[in-house]
Formats: structure tokens, sequence, C-alpha cells
């Protein structure tokens, strides 16, 4: 949540059983952007 809020980019979390999936996309520009692929590094290195 904290990467999330510090990047002003919020993602769609999806949790089942023993599995965490993030969806990101920035709706505005149509599809996947830079601030998608810094988030999901960020994400990847808090997990």
């Amino acid at each position: 949540a904290e990467a999330a809020e510090k990047a002003n980019h919020h993602p769609d979390i999806d949790i089942r059983y023993n599995k965490v999936t993030l969806g990101l996309v920035t709706h505005d520009a149509g599809g996947i952007t830079q601030s998608d692929f810094a988030l999901a590094g960020e994400s990847d290195e808090i997990v």
C-alpha cells in the first residue's frame, strides 16, 4: 500500500488461497506505462 500511495498508482489486487496477483494498468493512457513497470518492480522486491 505504501508503494502504491507513493507512486499515486493503485493496482487491482486478487488474493486466492496461496497466490496474490497484482493488476497494473494506466487507464488514462489506454495501456501499460513506465509507471506500471516501475510499481511492478517495486512490488516484486517487497514480496
